[in-house]
């Protein structure tokens, strides 16, 4: 098995544990459990870039669009012209409005889990709900630099 191809197995599999934690970070209704799915996340984010960076120099140029797409969270392309450069800003835009409408569907659904309490919400509903707005305020400033 080639370089290329043992980093894009890792990549992928590093992705699918993204996936899985996500999904966890964003039902579990118990702190520990989401503070874990967080840390497990970060960290997989940080070994896809490191993977990410030794690809772009075996990948010859071309991603497979699956990777194609994780590339994009790191602003990471194979091909620097002009046209890549304007479609490679095209789908970054497009992954943040993608990330924003994610955030936004999380924002409500902690909405909803905080209602039942009035005013006596559990402290990790009001700090995920922080986490949600400052990372919807965040990728709305990205948006606007790319001019969007």
């Amino acid at each position: 098995m080639s370089r290329k191809t043992d980093l894009e197995e890792s990549i992928r599999e590093s992705y699918k544990i993204i996936a899985g934690n996500e999904k966890i970070r964003r039902l579990s209704d118990r702190p520990e459990e989401r503070l874990r799915a967080e840390r497990i996340i970060q960290d997989q984010w940080e070994l896809i870039k490191d993977y990410l960076s030794e690809y772009v120099h075996v990948a010859d140029g071309k991603y497979p669009p699956d990777i194609d797409e994780i590339a994009v969270r790191f602003k990471i392309e194979p091909q620097l012209d002009k046209n890549k450069d304007e479609e490679f800003s095209e789908r970054h835009k497009r992954h943040l409005k993608e990330l924003l409408t994610q955030h936004y569907a999380n924002l409500r659904a902690l909405e909803q889990q905080k209602a039942p309490y009035g005013i006596d919400v559990p402290l990790h509903i009001i700090n995920s709900i922080k986490k949600e707005e400052a990372e919807i305020d965040r990728l709305k400033r990205e948006l606007e630099n790319l001019g969007s």
